[in-house]
């Protein structure tokens, strides 16, 4: 799969030819000193659930670069999702990748981005990497003091980069964390025996409100079945939870609905809370802020959810998760899953897939999403709830 629109592509990377005009940065070939390496930094302002699938690369970062101090340029959920990982030293926060959408936008937060350019350039930096290969954050990192900046060739501003990385050559078709991952090995940096995977700890606070929560709800015996109905595009939201809501329900005796609701999510969680009233469904309604939403997803035996956070978060608690997808290949952007946990991705191939840049579906019939049989997916989070692949 492609890992952004291929028409964006296209034009940034005519973008970057400009720029190549004018900046030439003298290329690396010595190999990097990784034992007297001591500051990192690595900037990637992504979304939430690239939060997570980021892991593995911090996890081989911290294994080879021992001797180091890490920084991370990130939106304020990094911080929230990773500071309990132990993976990073420092983390420095920037209003996240909205604002590298356009030049208009990147105007508007010019006095922001210019206060988090002083900030990271209190120190000096041995590396800087980008491990996305996107010709925006790459010439954000160009104005960082480093004395080598790394990052992927996939749409440009290798006149900003001392290292060039080429793309490995199955990335249509990797998962973008082992694309990552290839970044690191093309580095120098070694994986060893060490198990790669997107794991987030559950605290003792954590299993203590886990508890806390079934005590006072009498759910002592209960299966605990997370839904998350939103996602952050219309279009990759599937419109019939409720219907698995109620075929679930029908099947197990002994089960309750934990319905979570993000941002601009509400109409999609009643629809849920509706179904769950039709069938006399023991249902609670889980609205937090981000810390709170990590804390809340771990009261759930099973994860069903659309394209979006949820999946990532859930399966980096280990949670049984079943993640419905639409109009896009999960391919690369599936939850990155090593055996941890029971992952199952609900996809109907079809021509159309990818849709690209699309609010709504072109063909208006979403045949996608209703393809896809409602018992099908209850099944599946019956069985992964109950411990079967």
């Amino acid at each position: 799969m492609e890992i952004a629109n291929p028409n964006k592509v296209k034009l940034i990377k005519k973008v970057s030819k400009v720029f190549s005009i004018f900046y030439h940065t003298k290329k690396q070939t010595e190999k990097i000193d990784i034992e007297n390496t001591k500051e990192i930094v690595v900037f990637d302002p992504s979304l939430i659930g690239d939060m997570v699938m980021i892991i593995p690369f911090f996890q081989v970062l911290r294994d080879n670069f021992k001797n180091a101090k890490i920084t991370f340029i990130c939106a304020k959920p990094g911080e929230i999702i990773l500071k309990d990982t132990n993976l990073i030293d420092r983390f420095i926060i920037c209003n996240g990748a909205k604002t590298f959408l356009s030049i208009k936008s990147i105007l508007k937060d010019f006095k922001h981005l210019r206060k988090v350019l002083k900030e990271v350039n209190q120190r000096e930096y041995d590396i800087a990497i980008e491990p996305r290969g996107d010709f925006r954050y790459i010439y954000f990192m160009h104005f960082i003091k480093a004395k080598r900046k790394v990052s992927f060739n996939y749409s440009g501003g290798e006149c900003f980069l001392t290292d060039v990385i080429d793309m490995p050559s199955n990335y249509k078709t990797s998962h973008i964390t082992d694309d990552k991952l290839y970044l690191l090995e093309k580095m120098g940096l070694k994986k060893g025996n060490m198990e790669i995977n997107p794991i987030l700890p559950i605290t003792e606070e954590m299993k203590h409100e886990k508890q806390k929560f079934i005590k006072q709800n009498e759910l002592e015996g209960y299966k605990l079945i997370g839904i998350h109905p939103g996602a952050r595009e219309k279009i990759r939201r599937f419109e019939k939870f409720d219907e698995v809501l109620e075929n679930i329900n029908s099947k197990l005796e002994k089960v309750a609905f934990l319905v979570y609701e993000g941002v601009n999510e509400e109409k999609e969680v009643q629809k849920v809370l509706e179904g769950a009233k039709k069938c006399n469904a023991k249902v609670f309604h889980m609205k937090a802020d981000l810390a709170g939403y990590l804390k809340n997803i771990t009261y759930a035996d099973a994860m069903i959810c659309n394209d979006s956070s949820a999946g990532h978060i859930a399966n980096g608690y280990k949670i049984p998760t079943t993640v419905i997808y639409g109009p896009v290949n999960p391919g690369g952007i599936r939850p990155y899953n090593n055996t941890t946990a029971i992952l199952n991705c609900v996809s109907i191939p079809m021509k159309c897939k990818p849709c690209y840049g699309s609010e709504v579906c072109p063909n208006e019939d979403y045949k996608c999403f209703n393809k896809i049989k409602i018992e099908d997916i209850a099944n599946l989070v019956i069985q992964s709830i109950n411990g079967e692949k």
